[in-house]
């Protein structure tokens, strides 16, 4: 197992997926400066709570940090997020 921690902003909502058996779970990704002029990006997998969490409390281009198992598949890494923290928050609607 490989653990990553990354701070990176929204590049979209959270979406909330539904599968056929039930379970629930959210996606999203991330993209991180690396600094050097240059962007790297980041799919990240969430349990039905962090995604409800996050999806109430941030929203895209707002930025977060993960901690998480991360794993490749061809060209692309997923992390599988064991714990997060929202660095920015949404706006509240109530100004």
């Amino acid at each position: 197992m490989t653990n990553i921690t990354l701070i990176g902003r929204l590049t979209k909502d959270v979406d909330i997926v539904k599968t056929r058996r039930g379970n629930t779970f959210g996606t999203v990704s991330i993209a991180c400066d690396t600094g050097k002029d240059e962007t790297s990006f980041f799919d990240l997998t969430l349990s039905e709570k962090q995604a409800e969490i996050l999806s109430k409390w941030c929203g895209k281009g707002k930025r977060i940090s993960v901690t998480g198992e991360i794993k490749q598949k061809d060209k692309y890494y997923n992390v599988y997020v064991e714990k997060f923290s929202i660095i920015d928050f949404k706006e509240s609607d109530a100004q």
